[in-house]
């Protein structure tokens, strides 16, 4: 007796893995023959073949969302970074002598070595400014 109930649950798991039903699809008879003609020439029936343009279809679809996931992973990565970077960049404090110096102008080398005049209207002028008023002993 537990001889058939194993054969049964060894026959109903090979079953569920190549059973296979009927999709119904209509399309144009041109269609159908142009597929027909085009599986007969690979050797395939009409069914094996539109099974197995299915089957890449689908594959295709979770393969390119596995893809674009990994995409979307690596650019919230790179946002991250960016954001962290720029944390460290516009600070309060540097908002803080933005406000302080927003209107005048200043004189300084550049890296060049070349006078620049800089009239400070933005946070970006504000920090060109306090990066250049230092130099490194050499």
């Amino acid at each position: 007796m537990d001889n058939l109930i194993e054969k049964h649950i060894e026959e109903a798991e090979t079953d569920s893995l190549t059973a296979k039903i009927n999709v119904g699809v209509r399309v144009r008879p041109g269609l159908k023959a142009d597929l027909t003609e085009y599986a007969e020439e690979r050797g395939l029936t009409l069914a094996s073949l539109c099974e197995s343009v299915l089957e890449n279809c689908l594959n295709y679809d979770i393969n390119e969302g596995r893809e674009n996931n990994r995409r979307i992973k690596n650019l919230e990565n790179e946002v991250n970074i960016l954001i962290s970077r720029l944390r460290t960049y516009e600070c309060l404090r540097l908002y803080y002598f933005h406000e302080k110096l927003q209107g005048q102008e200043f004189n300084f080398l550049n890296t060049e070595g070349k006078q620049v005049n800089i009239k400070i209207e933005t946070v970006a002028d504000t920090y060109k400014l306090i990066l250049n008023s230092f130099r490194l002993k050499q």
